[in-house]
């Protein structure tokens, strides 16, 4: 491909041309192929009689350099994230019907700890239940000695109630649904009074089984399941000999 310098542009930095041009195998003229990057300052240089091929070029320059910068920018967000610690997991909250009957349950029957219980205005916007513009009565119950790790929240609106499920009492789990699991002392106890909390679906009980930890180690444990009246899923287990 030849190239024909145009007048002078008075000093405009034109463009910056890559181009690649196969050697075809009648065309002995044509130089093999190679890089072609002219950066001009003074003289801007097109091929003689190609205008098409110019555009073309310098079409697939921008998009080059625009991808080589893109890539760039999401590698250097990428090594900041890496260089951030773990995100930390502090709480899970349920949404319920009734707030009541489900202190019976986790308070009263699991043993958790209330810590915070407030009524709250709640816009809608964050939590996409449908409803918007209501109050809400939330609650904390901490599990662990350290009240910012180990938290379950309990979420029912008042003068707006979320709809329930349409579904009834489950007894199937799905894709996207969660398992809350619990470790305790004296659960055969805890299961008794549990079966006696209307909407309870117990799924398993009295389960032995031995399981790996991280540590290269086993831990054996006793282990229930159930369904909560609102559908969520609780595994319930006695540690029965090693360490989780």
């Amino acid at each position: 491909m030849r190239l024909c310098p145009k007048k002078e542009t008075g000093g405009w930095l034109d463009v910056v041309f890559l181009y690649v041009r196969p050697r075809g195998p009648q065309d002995t003229t044509a130089p093999p192929p190679v890089f072609y990057c002219r950066l001009v300052w003074k003289e801007l240089f097109v091929p003689c009689g190609r205008m098409a091929d110019y555009v073309a070029v310098a079409a697939f320059t921008t998009a080059c350099s625009y991808l080589f910068w893109r890539n760039k920018a999401r590698q250097k967000v990428t090594d900041s994230v890496k260089d951030l610690p773990p995100s930390l997991i502090r709480r899970t909250t349920f949404l319920v019907s009734d707030i009541e009957a489900s202190l019976k349950i986790y308070r009263d029957i699991l043993g958790l700890k209330v810590v915070f219980d407030k009524i709250l205005p709640i816009g809608g916007k964050g939590l996409p239940t449908g409803v918007f513009d209501t109050q809400g009565r939330l609650i904390f119950l901490r599990s662990h000695t350290d009240h910012r790790v180990g938290v379950l929240g309990l979420l029912t609106y008042l003068d707006k109630p979320i709809p329930k499920r349409r579904d009834g009492p489950r007894q199937v789990m799905q894709v996207g649904d969660s398992v809350l699991l619990l470790n305790t002392k004296n659960v055969e106890e805890r299961m008794r009074r549990l079966k006696e909390i209307d909407g309870i679906n117990i799924q398993s009980e009295g389960t032995v089984d031995t399981y790996p930890t991280t540590g290269g180690k086993t831990v054996t444990v006793h282990g229930n399941s159930f369904f909560d009246p609102d559908g969520h899923f609780i595994e319930l287990n006695e540690v029965f000999e090693g360490e989780v």
